[in-house]
């Protein structure tokens, strides 16, 4: 039996007033294999008002990364949304 995973606290915060938070990420299984990306937008109270995700066929997993940002402030700019801020999810050490 292996050794428990440690628990590691976290903080999310809430974009500022009349704004929208894009949570993107992307990854590929094997670097490059099949990938995705998936993003979700939320606003100042935390509401979702979106999400989105897809396969992107064969990739790394920094292109994975950098689909995903572009789709999502794309998908946003298209819905009118001029004031986002952009946040990815970090990478687990």
């Amino acid at each position: 039996m292996g050794k428990a995973p440690e628990i590691k606290s976290c903080m999310w915060m809430l974009p500022n007033e009349n704004e929208i938070k894009l949570c993107c990420d992307g990854s590929a299984l094997g670097n490059p294999g099949p990938s995705g990306i998936r993003i979700v937008y939320r606003d100042w109270e935390g509401r979702v008002l979106g999400t989105f995700c897809k396969a992107i066929g064969i990739t790394t997993n920094y292109m994975a990364e950098v689909n995903a940002t572009i789709d999502g402030v794309e998908k946003a700019v298209h819905r009118g949304w001029k004031t986002c801020g952009l946040f990815q999810t970090p990478r687990q050490q």
